[in-house]
């Protein structure tokens, strides 16, 4: 316990009602994750593993919390967020005490490292990400609707981005990937040299598409953004796609790919004459190193003006306004 009377400690079943109600009290119906709003639904992820959470309490009342999320039971790499910190409890550092103890908790659990989405809306968070090792490998565009507290940063349509920060724990495994997507492979490389992993990259010339596609795709109703993880793409990959934004008719949708897939030239390909283009590298996020794509509905030349704290971050949007112009997202006259 700090001198606020403050202690941090790892979430328990018990402690899920109080972060339900934490959840309410701070957003209201806006958040974007819907099990933190239902008990059973929270106490289920925490008793599966798939959530690791740290609370702080203040007077015994829930005020802070901070999560891990295992999203692919083989992968070394998890998501970290769901960062919420009740208003009475601000401005006490609690932040970054809540952040070294998910660290730790991090660590115990063996992985190594985990993705961060520090919003645009919250500058700090997004210096924070890159002060201890992190490194920022994307940007997510329209990744959120804006909470109450945080107008001032969303685009004219409410919406936030987001940046991609990978945070090392301990030494990732070497890997050895059989090719890199031709249209990234340069920019890919620099991305593996700023974060200091061993891999070692193949010549293996990518495959054509043939066969079924096999998929997985997820609808976040609260954010409105499809999010489809490709296994395997086949000659319907463009099919399946399109059926699902069809579907969903989502504000932003976001595919992610193995990097090193057979036929990863040919999906790119497909992918960006559909309107996807480069939205962040995830190491060892699914078993296997990711490229995340995304793709905006009706793209405008605001959602291309997130409000960014590091220099890093606006070379990646340099670099996704050239990718998003080259495929007829922008027009070059934006640049």
């Amino acid at each position: 316990m700090n001198s606020s009377g403050i202690s941090i400690r790892p979430m328990t079943t018990y402690d899920c009602a109080s972060v339900v109600d934490l959840i309410r009290s701070c957003y209201g119906e806006s958040y974007g994750v819907d099990y933190f709003y239902h008990v059973d639904d929270l106490i289920a992820k925490l008793a599966s593993g798939q959530l690791r959470s740290v609370v702080a309490l203040k007077n015994g009342q829930v005020v802070g919390h901070m999560a891990l999320l295992l999203l692919h039971p083989q992968a070394r790499v998890c998501e970290a967020g769901n960062t919420v910190i009740c208003h009475t409890a601000r401005n006490e550092g609690l932040m970054m005490q809540l952040a070294q103890q998910l660290h730790e908790l991090a660590i115990e659990a063996g992985f190594v490292g985990y993705i961060h989405y520090p919003t645009t809306a919250h500058p700090i968070m997004q210096k924070t990400s890159v002060d201890y090792g992190g490194v920022e490998t994307g940007l997510m565009l329209r990744y959120s609707a804006a909470q109450s507290d945080y107008p001032q940063s969303a685009t004219i349509d409410g919406r936030l981005a987001t940046t991609v920060a990978y945070q090392p724990v301990s030494d990732a495994p070497a890997r050895e990937l059989s090719r890199l997507p031709e249209r990234y492979a340069a920019f890919i490389g620099e991305r593996y040299q700023q974060l200091d992993l061993p891999r070692q990259f193949g010549s293996q010339p990518s495959s054509p598409l043939a066969g079924d596609t096999n998929l997985t795709a997820s609808f976040n109703q609260r954010w409105q953004y499809l999010q489809i993880a490709v296994e395997r793409a086949g000659e319907n990959l463009v099919n399946e796609v399109v059926a699902l934004i069809s579907q969903y008719r989502p504000c932003v949708s976001y595919i992610d790919l193995a990097v090193d897939a057979n036929a990863i030239d040919r999906t790119l390909e497909s992918l960006n004459e559909l309107g996807f283009f480069y939205a962040a590298l995830l190491p060892d996020f699914a078993g296997v190193d990711i490229l995340r794509l995304q793709k905006l509905s009706d793209a405008t030349e605001a959602d291309f003006h997130p409000n960014l704290a590091n220099d890093s971050a606006r070379r990646l949007l340099a670099f996704i306004r050239n990718d998003a112009s080259s495929i007829g997202v922008l027009q070059p006259s934006h640049l």
